[in-house]
């Protein structure tokens, strides 16, 4: 509960979020909704994602009561191997043969510990901001095999700082199959959706070198981003390069140069 508002005394130091209380009891509420109810078990229950990420976004929380990630222990371990276990379950009763991820958030706002079974397409009603894009692109997003495996051996779950989980949130946003990087989300998802080849999933194709992995860290945007910006200033300095009078030789090296230039900014 500290940690939470530490947060938020950094987002107001800040002007990024007005004040909000430290946990919303939200999730609780929807839970008891007829409508949201998917599966359940003696431990478990599976609902809907009120306001879904991606086009199939289900909740798997526990019975117990265990308000987040940072409050579970070592005699946890069976719980949240048996959340695992329903999610993927879930995935495969509900999925159609989707690709998805499972795992939780480094901080939550939502009181009740849950794990995100999520399809990998991102293209949700309820994905609008920077923030929730980072959120399950980033390594805030921790995968729950990782998390029972990091409880199993130490007994407790590893997590990052605060200002780590806003430095991912307010990084720039990249789609996670290429290296496409806009300024909007909208304009990401309607990006992402290109990746569809007329069916509901999604190409298979071997990412190319340079491409970021599913844990993506700010660094890879910075490679990308001077990438683009060595690609237009090659272009631009090609352009001027060629002088009225200059050696076949030079003027043959100029060309190479500006091909080459030409080529590396249409990738």
């Amino acid at each position: 509960m500290n940690e939470i508002l530490q947060l938020y005394e950094i987002l107001g130091a800040q002007r990024r979020v007005p004040r909000m209380p430290p946990m919303k009891r939200d999730l609780l509420f929807w839970m008891e909704e007829p409508k949201a109810f998917v599966h359940a078990t003696d431990k478990v229950i599976v609902i809907k994602e009120k306001h879904p990420k991606a086009e199939l976004h289900f909740l798997v929380l526990p019975k117990k009561d265990i308000p987040s990630i940072k409050d579970v222990k070592a005699q946890d371990l069976d719980l949240l191997t048996v959340m695992d276990d329903v999610g993927r379950f879930i995935s495969l009763v509900y999925g159609g043969g989707k690709k998805f991820w499972f795992g939780y958030h480094a901080f939550q706002l939502q009181q009740r510990l849950h794990l995100h079974v999520i399809s990998h397409d991102l293209c949700g009603t309820g994905m609008n901001t920077i923030w929730h894009w980072n959120s399950f692109t980033t390594r805030f997003f921790l995968r729950s095999e990782e998390v029972i495996k990091h409880l199993s051996k130490r007994g407790f779950v590893k997590l990052p700082s605060l200002r780590q989980c806003l430095g991912w949130l307010n990084g720039p946003i990249l789609c996670h199959f290429c290296t496409y990087n806009p300024s909007d989300v909208y304009i990401l998802k309607d990006h992402v959706k290109e990746h569809f080849n007329g069916t509901d999933f999604f190409h298979s194709s071997v990412r190319k070198k340079g491409m970021r992995s599913q844990s993506f860290s700010s660094s890879s945007s910075l490679r990308v981003s001077s990438r683009l910006t060595r690609s237009k200033s090659a272009n631009s300095t090609s352009k001027g390069y060629l002088p009225s009078k200059t050696k076949s030789k030079s003027r043959y090296k100029a060309k190479d140069k500006y091909n080459v230039a030409l080529k590396f900014s249409f990738r």
